[in-house]
């Protein structure tokens, strides 16, 4: 198997195990916690089961379906970029990856839901109930800041040096340095 083959490979498995990844917590708190209610989980953080039918902060209320075009539209342009090899570096790459994880984790549950399941909580300071998938969007993006900030410049920077080199190094056109004089008749 080719390199790239099992680069793909390996991307689609990734993918594939941070969603499942959501997708089990989310079954498990709504099967194990009811909807409302807290339990104890780590020393600062606290199982909260609620459903968001909005975005972040529960943004835009009601949106379910608006949504559901959102994370189908942002999915296809990422895995079209994915797929071109526009990102040239693993950091853009794979915060691709973990962003496309979460807006799949949180597109399935507005489109089967009507909502998106929730069920982490900070006990230190007060901030929205969050889960897996908006992990994997939160650190996808910061990923990708980091690519757009420290990489994809330097991609065309060395792109850019590397054809200027290339032209230096060519041969300039010979120049022709025959002086013409009237033909003896």
């Amino acid at each position: 198997m080719k390199k790239t083959s099992l680069l793909w490979v390996a991307r689609l498995s990734a993918l594939t195990a941070l969603l499942a990844a959501d997708q089990l917590v989310k079954c498990l708190v709504s099967g194990a916690i009811p909807f409302g209610t807290t339990r104890p989980f780590l020393p600062l953080i606290q199982l909260t089961h609620v459903v968001n039918d909005g975005a972040a902060w529960s943004l835009f209320r009601g949106g379910r379906w608006f949504f559901v075009a959102a994370t189908v539209a942002v999915v296809a342009a990422m895995a079209a970029i994915l797929i071109r090899g526009v990102a040239g570096h693993w950091i853009g790459r794979w915060g691709m990856i973990a962003v496309m994880a979460g807006a799949l984790g949180n597109g399935i549950d507005r489109a089967l839901h009507g909502g998106v399941v929730d069920m982490f909580e900070f006990t230190f300071v007060s901030f929205p109930v969050f889960n897996m998938a908006d992990v994997y969007i939160t650190f996808g993006a910061i990923a990708l800041g980091v690519y757009l900030l420290f990489f994809h410049d330097k991609k065309k920077t060395e792109e850019t040096q590397s054809t200027d080199q290339n032209q230096s190094a060519q041969p300039a056109a010979p120049v022709d340095e025959t002086v013409e004089t009237p033909a003896d008749d």
